[in-house]
């Protein structure tokens, strides 16, 4: 079975592909996306930036034929309210996609993702540094 793993963001989304009860690694996937393009100036809105994570996120799982998606849930302990509602708008958009192109999904915790590699509280940089060297290479 081919697992599609996302951490879901606005400014860099992770996307790992592997097979379950495997450590081979398939593919890693950075998406990024900025409020202003640097060079044009021009700026993007929250729902263009939330199209193009979907639209690439639904091209990956086509590539590589993926079975089921794990994704991180919402964080509602967040005490920022306006990413929290732009994190909500993303992670629901997300799901809609997933249940039109029939794809089954499971979400975690946020805490227990984290803990399961390091600490509930870890950082993203934390968890960067528990990745494997050959991982590390293709990203």
């Amino acid at each position: 079975m081919i697992i599609c793993s996302i951490d879901q963001s606005f400014s860099s989304t992770g996307v790992h592909i592997f097979y379950l009860n495997s450590e081979e690694v398939l593919a890693v996937y950075l998406i990024k996306t900025l409020n202003k393009d640097k060079k044009t100036k021009k700026e993007y809105s929250k729902e263009e930036r939330i199209r193009y994570i979907v639209n690439e996120i639904s091209n990956i799982l086509n590539k590589h034929n993926c079975d089921y998606v794990f994704l991180e849930g919402l964080s509602y302990n967040n005490r920022n309210s306006i990413s929290a509602r732009d994190l909500a708008g993303l992670y629901y958009s997300l799901l809609v996609k997933f249940l039109d192109i029939g794809i089954n999904y499971r979400e975690f915790p946020p805490k227990s993702v984290k803990a399961f590699a390091l600490k509930g509280t870890a950082s993203k940089e934390e968890l960067f540094q528990k990745v494997p060297e050959e991982v590390k290479k293709k990203i």
